[in-house]
């Protein structure tokens, strides 16, 4: 249980240990209220949310809604060390999704996506 409910660090860290997992139910979450509840504290510290949502829905199937939330992660962040990274993962997932379009068969689960965490460079402000 979060002590401190309306932390928004405690919720993105739970979101990123959930997606380590492979609980991606509980990490779109928890990432949800990490983002939620940064946005409350009218800072972007969720950004590093995004992303893990982002990683979270492409896992569930939803790449679409994968690829806006990392898309958000990059708006918010464009100059974080991994922002290239993140880029690269928005074009594997367009590649992705026309590839199996083209195919007829989906590779949802085919693709293994190494965690992009960025909640450990997060510090509560």
């Amino acid at each position: 249980m979060i002590e401190d409910a309306d932390n928004w660090l405690a919720h993105s860290l739970l979101a990123d240990a959930y997606l380590l997992q492979k609980n991606y139910d509980q990490a779109r979450d928890e990432a949800q209220l990490a983002i939620t509840k940064g946005q409350k504290a009218g800072k972007q510290e969720g950004s590093p949310a995004q992303l893990v949502l982002g990683q979270a829905l492409v896992a569930l199937g939803r790449d679409e809604e994968g690829i806006e939330a990392v898309n958000v992660f990059l708006k918010q962040s464009p100059q974080h060390p991994m922002a290239d990274q993140v880029r690269g993962l928005i074009l594997d997932l367009k590649a992705r999704s026309s590839n199996s379009a083209s195919n007829g068969s989906a590779t949802t689960s085919e693709m293994i996506m190494a965690p992009l965490s960025v909640t450990s460079s997060a510090s509560p402000r």
